[in-house]
């Protein structure tokens, strides 16, 4: 097997990732999907309204559909620290818009899915 020729997908259920992965098999590359669940229900009170469910299902339908493995990967406590607690703290100061969106790609998607 070419390992040159794997590729790692993060798969959100989204458009984005969804027609990167069909793109990057038909062009003959070796896809693994990877799910990044970035959320720990747990720490929620009262009625969910995270979609991370739907979404992982739809990833999981994609990879199905494209013939490619789904990896699910358990970064929620790394998210917490980086990326929610920091978001808390600025957000109660006042002083600064947080934007968590940042975070997640400089700390999950660029550092720990990266690693991984």
């Amino acid at each position: 097997r070419n390992l040159s020729n794997r590729v790692a997908i993060a798969m959100s259920g989204g458009i984005d990732s969804s027609v990167s992965a069909l793109l990057l098999k038909s062009q003959g590359y070796d896809c693994i999907g990877i799910y990044m669940n970035n959320w720990d229900k747990r720490d929620e009170y009262g009625q969910s309204v995270c979609s991370s469910d739907l979404d992982k299902d739809d990833a999981e339908q994609v990879c199905k559909r494209l013939d490619i493995p789904l990896i699910e990967v358990d970064f929620s406590r790394d998210y917490w620290i980086k990326v929610f607690d920091p978001f808390l703290n600025s957000y109660s100061t006042g002083v600064n818009t947080p934007n968590p969106d940042i975070d997640c790609n400089r700390h999950i998607k660029f550092d720990k899915l990266r690693s991984y």
